[in-house]
């Protein structure tokens, strides 16, 4: 793209991160996906400036005392427990595993598509793969999706609210786009048939484990074994 347009991206980029900090301080990780993606680290820095100067426009606008917002914020940070009611560290540990097993148990979608995130991140470890993975254009997207969710499951822990994942949640989509087209370019006699006809088929098996049909399905097979243990 011309300079013209890669500034005009990074100014729409500035803005709308700006805004959204603004409106709520926990978005902070949606910038690492803008700020990854723009090459050059003086485009960067303009896109960071911009973002900073947004934020605080609007910011010290609505607030009326930001004093007492910062110091609620610092508290959130450096004490456990919802909006910084625990003690003086930094997570619970205690809570970590219960935390972890209720995003699995209400959110178990948004589980398995940070898994395969995850391991298709990983398979960069992999020399055969290292140079073809990196070379993708949506690998910078993906380690993006990947740290804002791994943000959110760190949020979910230490404020102890399942709640707090839903905004993690909504990168899974574009996250499952990432993978589909890293793996098409690893695998593409597996794709012959289409490039986003498996990621359907995933996309449609992931909704039937969290359908009511699922249930109804094992319920079913539950009550037969039971019969004929019976008989």
């Amino acid at each position: 793209m011309s300079k013209k347009k890669n500034l005009l991206y990074i100014l729409f980029f500035g803005i709308t991160c700006g805004l959204a900090l603004a409106t709520k301080i926990s978005i902070l990780p949606i910038m690492i996906i803008p700020f990854l993606l723009i090459k050059k680290f003086q485009y960067k820095g303009y896109f960071v400036l911009t973002a900073f100067l947004t934020f605080s426009l609007l910011f010290f606008l609505i607030t009326p005392d930001s004093s007492f917002i910062w110091k609620f914020i610092f508290n959130s940070i450096i004490h456990s427990g919802k909006y910084g009611s625990g003690s003086a560290n930094f997570v619970d540990t205690a809570q970590i595993i219960p935390k972890l097993e209720l995003i699995y148990n209400n959110f178990l979608l948004f589980c398995i598509i940070y898994i395969v995130i995850f391991v298709t991140i990983i398979l960069q470890l992999i020399p055969k793969f290292r140079n073809q993975i990196r070379a993708n254009k949506y690998f910078l997207l993906l380690i993006g999706v990947f740290v804002i969710k791994s943000f959110f499951i760190l949020l979910v822990i230490k404020q102890s609210e399942s709640y707090y994942i839903l905004p993690g949640l909504m990168f899974s989509v574009i996250g499952l786009f990432a993978v589909n087209s890293i793996i098409f370019d690893l695998f593409p006699k597996y794709f012959k048939f289409s490039k986003y006809l498996y990621l359907f088929i995933f996309s449609s098996f992931l909704r039937f484990l969290k359908s009511n049909y699922l249930k109804i399905i094992l319920i079913f097979l539950l009550t037969v074994k039971m019969n004929l243990i019976k008989l």
